[in-house]
């Protein structure tokens, strides 16, 4: 449906409904995450800084981990004691969604969301607690079939290749706020867009469009611009060149999916809850 809707906002007609023709993966979808449960390297990497972090895959709940973090870094707010740091992601969703905040949260909500912010940052590797490690992990597989999309599209513009679908002019991933974030991070532009203290809005979308260069908009009010941000692009001029911008990001390309997840100890996992079927997605 979403896609639908930009679809429709890109390319309609003025005055005119336009029905835009969106091809999706309805079943046995190709998941662009890592699986968390398994990525034993992530594990290593948390128990630098966590000495205790058993992994992933013995937390039933995703907020179990986020509290397990928000303890480890010695986080004790008195922000939380009526409303516990493993409910805040609830609670943000509430919200968001036009249901009060706890009276305790209502007046230092800002100080509430930098920490839990803070402990997704340390989590995803982003922000306040930048790591390259993770990112590669947690975003490589996405980068990969963003840009390889790209280069696709391309070559199919330029006819250096047979193009799978003339007709296809945008392709849109269905993402979550901390995907967006890392993507950001990857790219050099999560300051330049958002900040460090906030995660995306639900409603959030990252857009990269191609154009001919006499075409650049250079003004641009309803969009935040983040071109010059992007790292291996240039800062004194309002395009940045495809090929720049194909360059700029390869040590976070996960070519095989999964590899960066190998350990470098001999490190095992146990999981202590029956999950189903492996996928490459995260927690409910």
């Amino acid at each position: 449906m979403t896609g639908a809707i930009v679809g429709a906002a890109m390319f309609e007609p003025h005055g005119k409904s336009l029905q835009v023709p969106i091809f999706s993966e309805e079943t046995g979808e190709t998941l662009l995450n890592y699986d968390a449960r398994m990525c034993l390297r992530e594990t290593e990497i948390i128990r630098e800084t966590c000495p205790g972090f058993p992994g992933i895959s013995t937390y039933k709940h995703w907020s179990d981990y986020e509290n397990f973090v928000y303890n480890c870094l010695n986080y004790s707010s008195p922000l939380f004691k009526e409303v516990p740091f493993k409910n805040m992601e609830a609670t943000i969703n509430q919200y968001r969604n036009g249901i009060d905040l706890p009276e305790s949260l209502k007046e230092k909500f800002e100080e509430a969301m930098k920490i839990y912010t803070d402990v997704t940052n340390f989590i995803i590797g982003a922000g306040t607690r930048p790591n390259d490690r993770l990112n590669k992990i947690k975003f490589g597989n996405l980068l990969k079939a963003f840009q390889g999309h790209m280069k696709n599209a391309w070559n199919c513009h330029k006819k250096v290749q047979p193009c799978e679908n003339p007709k296809l002019k945008f392709v849109a991933y269905s993402s979550q706020d901390w995907l967006l974030a890392g993507l950001l991070q990857i790219f050099g532009a999560l300051d330049a867009a958002l900040g460090v203290t906030v995660m995306p809005e639900y409603n959030s979308m990252v857009s990269k469009c191609s154009r001919k260069r006499s075409e650049v908009i250079k003004e641009q009010t309803e969009l935040i611009d983040v071109t010059k941000s992007v790292k291996n692009c240039p800062k004194d001029q309002d395009y940045c060149p495809l090929t720049n911008f194909l360059s700029c990001c390869d040590n976070y390309l996960e070519k095989v999916p999964g590899e960066s997840c190998r350990p470098l100890s001999n490190l095992t996992t146990k999981s202590s809850f029956p999950w189903g079927p492996r996928r490459y997605a995260g927690f409910d």
